[in-house]
């Protein structure tokens, strides 16, 4: 639910005997405006523009509420608006699993173990960028009766379009076979400085690899209210409500792979 569309936020962290029932910890109700929230007719219009520095790239948000009350303040109506758009990207580099000991002889061109007792080292290096794209348009409306003194009613409802969308292209070099050669040079510190990956058994390789995964998510809200109040000391409250929320993904993801093996060596710094 976009920020702009709640009007109030009620934590209770233990059960209560009047909050529907629903978890076995506390509950979050969150309140969206309401038409006798407001004294009388209400018009509130927010709008900014967001820029981001990973992606270069700027996004607008806006959102609207209208409401009024007539019927002598009896009746109220009220509708709200929001859009949000968001760019984000994120980049990485990372390494795999770790290896112990493990290494490749040129001549022999079999595995062999570092005479060190404890030489570690990455079994491949990756490195990757991510864009994430995110779209919100929502809305909410509400209607409320004051049927009498002692009976208000009230039906709202809300409905949220949220789609999210994440491109990830990476690359990455995979060190399996590195050498134990005079290219293989370990600093004073006693780690290694760089890693030869050239000839003999087993070659180095690249991947390179272009995925993309969608949530598109629809959510919409409903529910009907009646509380009656005939005396301060007896109240009664009657509530109705309906829910569904949709991710509509099917077949949208896809991966795309590059892998290309056994290729001429490389050193690694």
């Amino acid at each position: 639910i976009a920020s702009n569309l709640v009007h109030q936020v009620n934590v209770y962290k233990t059960t209560n005997a009047d909050v529907p029932e629903g978890g076995l910890g506390g509950t979050i109700d969150v309140r969206t405006a309401r038409p006798f929230d407001f004294d009388g007719f209400t018009a509130s219009a927010q709008a900014s523009y967001q820029y981001d520095g990973n992606s270069k790239d700027g996004f607008p948000q806006a959102s609207l509420v209208l409401s009024d009350r007539f019927l002598d303040g009896k009746l109220g109506v009220l509708v709200s608006f929001t859009h949000q758009k968001r760019h984000g990207k994120t980049y990485a580099t990372t390494s795999g699993d770790w290896s112990r000991n493990y290494f490749v002889d040129p001549v022999s061109q079999a595995y062999v173990e570092d005479t060190r007792e404890d030489a570690w080292r990455a079994w491949n290096l990756n490195y990757s960028t991510e864009d994430t794209y995110r779209t919100r348009d929502g809305g909410t409306a509400a209607i409320q009766l004051a049927a009498s003194d002692t009976l208000t009613l009230t039906a709202d409802y809300l409905y949220s379009k949220f789609t999210v969308k994440n491109v990830n292209n990476s690359g990455g070099a995979y060190l399996w076979a590195v050498q134990n050669s005079p290219d293989t040079i370990i600093d004073d510190t006693g780690s290694y400085h760089q890693l030869d990956v050239s000839g003999g058994y087993n070659l180095g390789s690249f991947a390179f690899s272009n995925s993309k995964s969608y949530r598109p998510t629809t959510t919409q809200l409903a529910g009907f209210n009646a509380e009656w109040k005939p005396s301060d000391r007896f109240s009664g409250v009657f509530d109705a409500y309906w829910s569904q929320a949709v991710n509509n993904n099917r077949g949208l993801n896809h991966d795309q792979t590059l892998e290309m093996l056994n290729q001429p060596g490389y050193l690694v710094t």
